[in-house]
Parts: structure tokens; C-alpha cells; sequence
């Protein structure tokens, strides 16, 4: 077999879907009876007995597989090596729709089981629970077909080098794409039949996966970049639906965009944040919000924003809560403090886990139900279905009189279709509903009943609870509840900013607590006082060591939460995992940093994760957050690891700014001004608590704050720094008074005396120009 003939069948399995996103069983229920069959030997087992015990609900799922799964460890490898077999790679997560697609049709397949079973040495891998080995062969994939997705499908040598891949395959072949089993049946015969050429072929691959290619360092002006790259994110976003336009129909929150362009327009005033605004208008108003029971489906699959991929997670919640706060403080519109605290709402309600901590996800499917809201016999799940209506559903719980009134507010249609699909309506209100209830007749006409203002909110509310009792009678979309301590960084992220922006004590109250939960869970602490991050939480116990995502997530988190509450408990342990982040992940080479600890033999070489995907880099959080704690470390050493970085990074990110928007951000603060607030007065002043209610709902491009000096200095005491950092020294209040020094890179204003002159200070140091 020849290259040619690779790359030909590459590109065909390029126009495979690129998938995302159900739930035929429960984990549970797959390896329950993964295990009560009682084998007499591994022959007899279910294929995928080894799964069952797994700390992935997505692997458990698969326990009752005829496939002979193994999970990701050398046990896989060293059969592979001793048989001399190919080894089937399948990565995925639980709320993959398409990954549950393809374990129906073709893992359930006994067939295309067996088959695997005698030709194949076949892995089971969760993205969320191993990203380092999805990292690895989703670039290879990309490599080889030009796209990538999940379920993502690869073949590698014993050796771990990927040599074939692609995504969904169905059973059969279809639409030009080949069947799974034919695809199997192909990769055999070149296996046995061409193996210099797959070998070959597999060491190119895995000798460009292993290539370290961070840039080399080069010149680069921040203010020309900065000033630039507004006008061009701005442009990238539809005028028309918002979002960013794409010759695909799919929108994506483009969150860290809007966030760095929010914190611009803070700086210079000159950002027109019109389609900024029209997406988050049309992100909250369309399908992609869960309008009846809180929260953010994952994204939307038109450019409209009306109908979803219906998973809801953790991580997008807890990334779009504190945008929208963040919107609310520049804009003052209530109805997007309304749409922050009601995402956060939904968290509490459906995701917060006994110990403290948030769950992964919600599936996208459910099972379809009948009229009694009881899963129909035999069927199988189901897009959407627990989240969408017909209108006898809402005749049933509401009466008919109010059914019609929320059907014409929400699109419930009453067809063969409805808005969506199989005769249900996605809940999408066709107006903005605070100008709904500035005037109802708008939208209903003059013979509109339904009262302004305030009641019309709490008549919507009452609906919506309505709506929600019933829904909850449902099956449900099956709940993820792995503990990932990255996806619970980002909901401290979301709820401190939150609660610091809508100056809420319910959301403080709870940043504090999710704090203590990470703290007491994800963190460890050595014999030596070196903190560890654990990957994830499951089950009753900690597993998996943390990338530099992990780190830079949580890290962020405690100081964001510090913000928010002022217990300088959070600020030690922000500090501390700054410094740990250069000890584990700094390479002393190139400068950056490296992904991953390098410590599993099955994947040579260390990762780098540089641009932005679904999420923000770690690696740009990690050094946004070195740069806010910078001015507590005299010694210079995170200011100097983000400085070298920089100088080979941030050329990238002129060339590509789209890709590396939360580069930007660290940029922007590096750039500067970085404001240091350092507030010091007696606790049961009222100045003092002004001060800091101040200083923490002011909304700044970027800041350290430091609420109370006195217990920042005792906290961060012998703790980790060796002496008191030279930004607290002398940060002393008279005696009966209140002061707040504003400072940038230790130079500092005269102490404000009074919450007006901290406030006027803090508008001039979120300017470019300030000193």
C-alpha cells in the first residue's frame, strides 16, 4: 500500500462527521451486568468486563460491550506486542451523542465484536478523564484527515503510533463513507499484507507528534498587536445573528473573545461592542439556553441560535456565568445579571455534588416518554427530548388558557415538526423577554392579559416552576458525575466573578464553599509541602495527576475566589500553585510550558496545548494568572517565566489572534495597567467595607486586590513567601481610619481616603494611558 493510497482513503474519511455529543444505559447498569454474569474464565466475560470497575462513567458504559475493551495502560499494549495486532483506539465521553451512536450500531454489533476481538487489541479512552491521550491522537487525526471529532477512531502499532483514524463510522457504508466493519476489514488486510508502508507511516506520524515546535522567541510590539486585533475580532463576529461566522452552520459561544474585547473597551472606550451585545442577546434569548430549568446547552447547530446540541457542561456554564456578569457591569443591563445568576442557579440545583463539587455533564439524549411522562417501552434515547414540548404537554400542566399564551411567547408549536423535531418545540422566546414585560401587547396584542413589570416576571416564574415539576417526571439525560478539578476551576471562575460583579451573597457564600470542596478534594499536599492537583474527583476518592490545565483552572479559581470573598486562605493557595506550575510544567529550554508531567511511557514526549479550543489554553490562563500574582513575588521568577513565554508566543498570536484570544487577555495584562489594590482599615468601619465593596464590583481589565491587608500578610507569612512582599510593606491605616493604595508595578497613588476617591482611581489605572 502505498502513501498515496493513505492519504486517498484519509481524505475520503475526512468527509466523516465531526460529531459532538446519549445514553441508551446507565454506567451503572452496563457494568452491573458486565459483572453479574459470573464468568468461570475471561472468555466468558462480557467484552468489556475490564471497564466495569473504571472511575469513567463513559467506560463503565461500555462494560456490557461484546467488544473485548481494554482501557488505556500497558496491559493493552504488551497484548498487542505478544499477538502482534493493531491496536482500535476509541476515545469519547458521556455526553457524546455520536459516540453513543457508534456503541450502538457497531460496539453492540456482535459481528463487528467479534471481528474486533480476533483481528484487534481494542482501547476505550474518555477525553475528559485522560486529555493528554485525546490531545495526542485527535492533532494525529487532524494530521492525517484534515478534521477531527468525537468518537474519535484510530489505529496504532503495539508501539502506540497511529498509522489510520477518523471519527463516527457507520455500521455500514453510506454516503460515501465506508462501513465500520469494511474499515476493519481494510486495516486487517494492509496489517498483514503491507506492514513496512503502516509502519512506516506510523513512525512519521509519531516523530511529528513528538516534535516539540514551540516558536522561538521574536520581536513583537504589544501596543501595535493590542491596538489591532479589537478591529478584527469585532469583524469576525455576524452582524446579522452574532457569533462567529464560519462557512459551517454551527455557533459556538465565543467566550473568550468577547471577554478579551469587553476588557479593551475598558481600556481605550473606543471598541464598538455592538455585536458583542447581539451575540449574548441571541445566545440567552435563542434554543441554546434551557429557558425553563437554567443553564446553556452546549451550542447551537444553525447560525440563528435555535436549536441546540443539547449536552449541557460544567464548563460551559461556569465560563458564560461570569461573561455575562462581566456584560452586566459594563452594560448595567439587569437581564444580564439575570441570565448570570440563573445559570449558576441550575448548577446549584442540578450539578453541585454532595461533597461540595460540580458534576461533569448532562447528557444530550433522554429516552422518549409517554403522556404519563414514563419511558416508552423498547425505545431508544432520543435528542432532546426531556427539553422540549408539544401543546398538549403544556395543556396538561398549565391549562389551556395559559398553555396558548407560553406557546405563542415560546414557539411551542403545534404541528407535525414543531420548531425542532418528531412534532416538539424547543422553548425559544421570539422576544427579548424584559421587553416582554415592559409592554406584553407587543408581542400578544391588546387583548393581552398577562400583567408589566415585576408581575410578569413572576407570573414567567411561576410557569417555569410548573413546567419544571413536570419535567422532572421525565427520564432524564443520564448526569456525568466524574469531578474534573480543571471544569470545577472554571465554576469557582464563574461564581466568584459573579458574585464580586452583582455584589450577591448567596454566590459569595458559595464560592467560598466550592473553594473548601476543592481544597479538601482535588488538592494534596507532600511530605515536602508541595501542593498536587489531583485530574478528578469520583466515587469517594481522588484520581489521575493534574495537567498544567488542571493547575492554571483551579489556580485562577482560588484567586478569583479570594476576590470575591477576601479569605486570604485562597490567595495563599493561588500563590503557591503559581509557583508550582513553573516547578512541574516549565521547560528550561524554550521557556512556555509543558501540558503534561511527561510520565506515561505510552506517550513519548511532552505535550504543549498553545491555542485556545472549547475552552481557554491552559497555558494562556497559567500565565494570566503568574501576572496577577506577580506583584506578591519579589523575586521576579513568574514575571520572568510569562516575559520569556511571551517573546515566543505572542508573535503567534499576531499572525492568528482568533486562535489565541485568552493569549490576548494575558497580553493585555502584561501591557498593563495591572491594577494593586491593597485596602487596610479596622473591620467595623464603614469606610473599610465601602472601600472594599468598591474595589470588589469594579469591573477591571485587570487587578490584584488585596481587601485586607492585616490577614494577607499573616496568611501568606511563612506560608510560601520567605518575607513580606514589598507591595503590602507599609500598608497601614491610621488608627480609626480606612485606605486604599492603588499601584501599578509597586509605583503607587496617594492613598484614597474615602470609596469616591478609590473608585475615581480605579477608572483612570483601567485606562491605557494611566500611570
Amino acid at each position: 500500500m502505498s502513501h498515496r493510497t493513505l492519504a486517498a482513503l484519509a481524505l475520503l474519511l475526512a468527509t466523516a462527521c465531526t460529531h459532538e455529543a446519549s445514553e441508551e444505559a446507565t454506567p451503572e447498569a452496563a457494568a452491573s451486568r458486565a459483572s453479574e454474569r459470573a464468568p468461570e474464565s475471561d472468555e466468558d466475560r462480557p467484552g468489556g468486563w475490564r471497564l466495569a470497575a473504571s472511575e469513567s462513567p463513559y467506560l463503565r458504559q461500555h462494560a456490557d460491550n461484546d467488544v473485548d475493551w481494554y482501557a488505556w495502560g500497558p496491559e493493552a499494549f504488551e497484548r498487542a506486542r505478544a499477538e502482534d495486532k493493531p491496536v482500535f483506539l476509541s476515545i469519547g465521553y458521556s455526553a457524546c451523542h455520536w459516540c453513543h451512536v457508534m456503541e450502538h450500531e457497531s460496539f453492540e454489533n456482535p459481528d463487528i465484536a467479534a471481528y474486533l476481538r480476533e483481528h484487534f487489541i481494542s482501547v476505550k479512552v474518555d477525553r475528559e478523564q485522560r486529555p493528554d491521550v485525546d490531545s495526542r491522537y485527535m492533532q494525529a487525526v487532524q494530521q492525517m484527515t484534515g478534521s477531527g471529532g468525537w468518537p474519535l477512531t484510530a489505529f496504532l502499532t503495539p508501539e502506540g503510533a497511529p498509522f489510520f483514524g477518523g471519527t463516527y463510522f457507520p455500521p455500514e457504508r453510506q454516503r460515501g463513507m465506508p462501513g465500520f466493519r469494511e474499515l476493519l476489514e481494510w486495516v486487517h488486510k494492509i496489517w498483514t499484507e503491507q506492514r513496512p508502508n503502516i509502519e512506516k507511516t506510523a513512525n512519521s506520524n509519531l516523530t511529528q507528534l513528538t516534535t516539540d515546535i514551540f516558536p522561538p522567541p521574536r520581536d513583537w510590539d504589544a501596543k501595535e498587536l493590542l491596538g489591532n486585533v479589537p478591529t478584527s475580532l469585532t469583524a469576525a463576529l455576524d452582524p446579522i445573528y452574532g457569533g462567529i461566522r464560519s462557512s459551517r452552520p454551527q455557533r459556538f459561544p465565543p467566550s473568550m473573545l468577547l471577554r478579551f474585547l469587553f476588557r479593551q473597551q475598558l481600556r481605550t472606550g473606543t471598541v464598538d461592542l455592538t455585536r458583542a451585545f447581539l451575540t449574548l442577546d441571541m445566545m440567552a434569548s435563542g434554543g441554546m439556553r434551557d429557558h425553563v430549568g437554567g443553564g446553556f446547552h452546549r451550542y447551537s447547530t444553525d447560525p440563528q441560535w435555535k436549536v441546540p446540541h443539547f449536552e449541557k457542561m460544567l464548563y460551559d456554564n461556569g465560563v458564560l456565568a461570569a461573561l455575562y456578569a462581566e456584560a452586566y457591569a459594563l452594560s448595567g443591563r439587569a437581564f444580564y445579571a439575570d441570565v448570570a445568576r440563573d445559570t449558576l442557579e441550575w448548577l446549584m440545583t442540578d450539578m453541585r455534588s454532595p461533597r461540595g463539587l460540580y458534576y461533569a455533564a448532562r447528557d444530550a439524549d433522554s429516552l422518549p416518554f409517554d403522556e404519563d411522562g414514563q419511558p416508552v417501552p423498547g425505545a431508544h434515547p432520543e435528542e432532546g427530548d426531556v427539553y422540549t414540548w408539544t401543546l398538549p404537554e403544556l395543556e396538561q400542566a398549565l391549562g389551556a388558557e395559559e398553555a396558548a399564551t407560553f406557546a405563542r411567547l415560546f414557539d411551542i408549536r403545534n404541528s407535525a415538526r414543531g420548531n425542532f423535531e418528531r412534532g416538539r418545540s424547543i422553548p425559544m422566546p421570539l422576544k427579548a423577554l424584559d421587553r416582554v414585560a415592559a409592554d406584553p401587547t407587543a408581542l400578544l396584542g391588546s387583548r393581552s392579559t398577562l400583567p408589566e413589570g415585576e408581575a410578569f416576571n413572576t407570573w414567567l416564574d411561576s410557569v417555569y416552576d410548573r413546567l419544571l415539576a413536570v419535567r422532572s417526571k421525565r427520564p432524564q439525560a443520564f448526569r456525568d458525575e466524574k469531578c474534573l478539578s480543571a471544569w470545577n476551576g472554571l465554576a469557582l471562575t464563574g461564581f466568584s466573578i459573579s458574585a464580586s460583579l452583582l455584589d450577591d451573597e448567596a454566590l459569595t457564600v458559595e464560592s467560598d464553599s466550592l473553594a473548601s470542596a476543592i481544597r479538601d478534594t482535588l488538592l494534596t499536599e507532600d511530605e515536602d509541602h508541595k501542593l498536587w492537583v489531583a485530574h478528578q474527583w469520583f466515587e469517594g476518592r481522588a484520581s489521575g495527576q493534574g495537567v498544567l490545565t488542571d493547575y492554571a483552572y483551579v489556580a485562577r479559581g482560588f484567586l478569583d475566589a479570594y476576590h470575591a470573598t477576601g479569605n486570604p486562605e485562597w490567595l495563599v493557595i493561588s500563590l503557591r500553585l503559581a509557583y508550582r506550575m513553573l516547578d512541574l510544567f516549565e521547560d528550561p529550554e524554550k521557556g512556555g510550558l509543558f501540558e503534561t508531567l511527561g510520565d506515561d511511557p505510552l506517550l513519548p514526549g511532552r505535550l504543549r496545548e498553545l491555542n485556545d479550543g472549547a475552552r481557554a489554553s491552559g497555558h494562556s490562563v497559567a500565565l494570566h494568572h503568574m501576572l496577577r500574582v506577580a506583584p506578591l513575588d519579589d523575586s521576579g521568577r513568574l514575571a520572568a517565566a510569562v516575559d520569556r513565554a511571551l517573546d515566543s508566543l505572542a508573535p503567534v498570536a499576531t499572525k492568528n489572534p482568533h486562535s489565541f484570544t485568552s493569549l490576548l487577555t494575558a497580553i493585555d495584562s502584561w501591557q498593563g495597567p495591572l491594577a494593586e489594590v491593597v485596602i487596610d482599615g479596622a473591620e467595623d468601619l464603614p469606610a473599610t467595607e465601602a472601600m472594599r465593596a468598591m474595589a470588589r464590583t469594579t469591573f477591571l481589565p485587570a487587578a490584584l486586590v488585596i481587601s485586607d491587608a492585616a490577614r494577607a500578610r499573616e496568611a501568606l507569612a511563612g506560608s510560601v513567601l520567605s518575607a513580606e512582599p514589598s507591595l503590602l510593606a507599609g500598608r497601614q491605616a491610621p488608627e480609626g481610619e480606612a485606605r486604599a493604595w492603588v499601584c501599578q508595578r509597586g509605583v503607587c497613588l496617594l492613598p484614597a481616603t474615602s470609596p469616591e476617591v478609590l473608585a475615581e482611581q480605579l477608572t483612570g489605572m483601567a485606562r491605557r494611558d494611566a500611570p
